[in-house]
């Protein structure tokens, strides 16, 4: 999108965008205010838990290539709308598991669902938005992901001391269903009056493989793309095993305090990404200067990582209200 000006359609475009993946963060974090009634229901222990866990990310990491390709090939539309309605119907057929093996294979199909919600998303703001609104509202769509981790630890933490985990699930499903319907209803692929191009969505003439196959070498041909990625492999990974899994409980037992204030605790991560990231996004851009960025971030990490799990009795401050 070339002009300096978006439309309200366009906001409200890329904000479904982002409410899938906003869905896809309470769905990933869930098991982490539930370990103890999973462990009771389907007789788990820590390693099988941490199995379930894990094939969330078994079906997420592997499709994160093919979801970019598939977005780019059939358009974010019918991509996000079919991926959210896997994420639902994985969260309905995790309700209703009574096996760590068939609670794995909906934790599967949440996570094959969930590969498509962040490419997805980017796609519709770079098609939605002019270039320089591309890192603020990168930056919007971590804010969605973080309101959903929020979500999934408090209020689900909730609602399933009010209604079990398995309804809750349930209901999770419905939601995802809706939104799927809001997705295909609303959102469209190029914003009103954009011209076809040769490598439009639903263009047969287009040479699909040789363009792919071309577009993969390139990037796997770059060592920027390896650095990249291997950065946000290790300043994602513990926020991931932390606050999506093993946050909770820890904090519990670590700090004697209730699996509900435990939660609310482990959202102060969330928050912290939530209002971080449209402004670590603004400031790169306004500065200029991405590695002194990525290497603070990195920095305070590791010192945050340090005071909330190695200096436990030290009883930081952002823990000791909870317990009161």
């Amino acid at each position: 999108m070339s002009s300096s000006k978006f439309s309200a359609l366009a906001v409200v475009v890329c904000l479904l965008g982002a409410s899938f993946y906003m869905y896809e963060f309470i769905l990933q974090v869930s098991l982490g205010v539930m370990t103890n009634e999973l462990m009771r229901d389907l007789s788990l222990n820590a390693a099988s838990l941490g199995i379930v866990s894990a094939f969330f990310y078994y079906a997420y990491m592997p499709m994160q290539i093919p979801a970019g390709l598939l977005h780019d090939r059939f358009g974010p539309r019918r991509i996000l709308t079919f991926a959210i309605l896997v994420c639902a119907f994985g969260a309905l057929f995790f309700s209703f598991s009574y096996s760590m093996w068939l609670a794995s294979a909906g934790r599967f199909m949440m996570g094959m669902g969930a590969a498509f919600s962040f490419s997805g998303a980017l796609m519709l703001i770079a098609r939605w938005f002019p270039a320089g609104y591309f890192p603020v509202m990168t930056g919007v769509v971590q804010l969605m992901s973080s309101i959903g981790a929020i979500t999934g630890e408090l209020p689900l933490a909730i609602a399933i001391h009010r209604w079990e985990w398995r309804p809750t699930m349930l209901y999770l499903a419905l939601l995802g269903i809706g939104l799927a319907c809001l997705v295909w209803l609303i959102v469209r692929d190029f914003p009103p009056g954009h011209a076809a191009t040769p490598y439009s969505p639903g263009d047969r003439h287009r040479p699909a493989h040789q363009g792919d196959a071309i577009r993969l070498s390139r990037v796997f041909g770059r060592m920027q793309s390896w650095w990249v990625a291997l950065y946000s492999f290790l300043i994602w990974a513990p926020i991931a095993a932390f606050a999506g899994l093993w946050g909770v409980p820890f904090l519990s037992a670590a700090y004697h305090i209730t699996i509900a204030n435990a939660s609310m605790a482990c959202a102060a991560i969330w928050i912290g990404i939530g209002f971080g990231c449209p402004f670590i996004g603004w400031l790169s851009e306004r500065i200029r200067r991405r590695l002194v960025v990525l290497t603070t971030c990195g920095v305070l990490g590791i010192i945050g990582s340090i005071l909330t799990i190695f200096l436990s009795c030290l009883r930081p401050f952002f823990i000791f209200p909870f317990s009161c």
